[in-house]
């Protein structure tokens, strides 16, 4: 399949009335918005300024829905649980002890 260009639609160009139908919701997938995009970039469709709409006949929609739902969930690493809770990094945390080094004067006894 072969990207085109974004198609672009105004709200009020074409239509009197349109409506949007969500086909799903998939909680911690996020990770995943890029590939979706990339993926299915052939039907995305904007609506003026919205540009995450995506237009599918109905043999593809039901292939993306199954592909959707295949996806895993999204685990948190290490890091990314860190930076949830508020814990300071690796590198925020060699630097601290750079700084705590600093005020510190270090005599070796022999």
């Amino acid at each position: 399949m072969k990207a085109s260009p974004v198609r672009q639609l105004s709200k009020n160009s074409h239509f009197q009335s349109f409506s949007v139908k969500v086909l799903g919701e998939w909680l911690h997938r996020g990770n995943v918005e890029k590939y979706f995009k990339h993926r299915y970039s052939f039907f995305n469709f904007s609506i003026g300024d919205l540009t995450e709409y995506f237009v599918f006949p109905e043999k593809e929609a039901k292939a993306v829905l199954r592909d959707a739902g295949r996806m895993e969930l999204k685990g948190l690493s290490k890091i990314e649980a860190g930076i949830l809770a508020g814990e300071p990094s690796q590198t925020e945390k060699l630097i601290a002890e750079r700084e705590l080094a600093k005020n510190y004067v270090f005599i070796l006894v022999a």
